[in-house]
């Protein structure tokens, strides 16, 4: 049998199915809460509640570590009515000793503000859900973007239905994007361009690590305007987009100069301006021209 201490080391080293193997004398208020707290860690709140509660009489002869091991059990696993139920409770037990007050005034104070964000935290999460569902595209955009401070999946049934159904193809992906951002790693159906593929999101190659985007950006660098750098840049990443989740595939040189071409045209107001260019190049130049118009 191991002494104390030596449970206590098993505590300290998060060998928690060891300590509750190890813990046969329940008599030990300390060893009994290292079994309590053990079975809490391995994610197990019903036992630990449970053994909390059927050793009340003898655990709560100290009735502030009573309260603390209780309030943050309830508050590590977001139980937070348990903990006002138990603090009712702790009211009605007779104590006369105001550390015991003044842990209940606390806890009250810390429950009533935990409660709070998570009440505000639910309206928020109604609030983004509607925004997906919206039929004004923008608003719709406006929740995605919403959406980087939450867990994804809470909006998982929101984008799914985006990413088949949303008439706009930059919104579709858009919602695809979002749970790439997240790492999400099922497989979804996503629209592209009008062809339903599968696809898990955490796989896909990010927009600014691709190859030949970077290429890109680095060529327009070198014109040193700032003017024609940030309107290159807008047109690449909307074309970016358009074949997103797939890799740009077009050959860098003639995609630079394809993107060269139009970013002029479009800071002479001029968007098809003409110049000594090769086929492959005009058809490219066409292509982006038409996805602008219309992504």
């Amino acid at each position: 049998m191991l002494t104390k201490t030596e449970i206590q080391r098993l505590f300290n080293s998060c060998n928690y199915q060891e300590v509750i193997d190890n813990v046969k004398d329940e008599s030990d208020s300390d060893l009994l809460y290292l079994k309590i707290l053990s079975y809490a860690f391995l994610d197990n709140f019903e036992t630990s509640i449970t053994l909390l509660n059927t050793n009340k009489a003898k655990l709560i002869q100290d009735l502030p570590k009573f309260i603390d091991i209780t309030m943050n059990l309830c508050f590590y696993f977001k139980k937070y009515d348990f903990a006002l139920d138990y603090l009712k409770e702790f009211e009605e037990m007779p104590y006369e000793s105001q550390i015991v007050e003044e842990k209940m005034q606390k806890y009250k104070k810390e429950i009533t503000k935990l409660l709070n964000n998570v009440s505000n935290l639910q309206n928020n999460v109604e609030s983004i859900q509607k925004m997906l569902k919206s039929e004004n595209d923008e608003i719709v955009k406006k929740g995605i973007s919403s959406l980087k401070n939450y867990k994804i999946e809470l909006f998982l049934s929101e984008l799914e239905n985006i990413m088949l159904n949303n008439s706009k193809e930059s919104t579709r992906t858009l919602a695809l994007i979002a749970l790439q951002d997240s790492g999400f790693n099922k497989e979804v159906k996503f629209n592209y361009h009008g062809e339903i593929i599968k696809i898990v999101p955490s796989t896909i190659l990010g927009i600014f690590n691709d190859p030949t985007f970077k290429y890109c950006i680095e060529q327009a660098k070198i014109v040193k305007d700032p003017t024609y750098y940030s309107t290159f840049e807008s047109v690449l990443s909307l074309y970016a987009l358009y074949c997103y989740p797939f890799k740009l595939n077009d050959n860098p040189t003639i995609l630079f100069l394809a993107l060269d071409n139009i970013v002029n045209g479009m800071l002479n107001n001029d968007l098809q301006q003409n110049v000594e260019i090769s086929a492959n190049c005009k058809n490219l130049i066409n292509k982006i021209i038409d996805i602008i118009r219309n992504f």
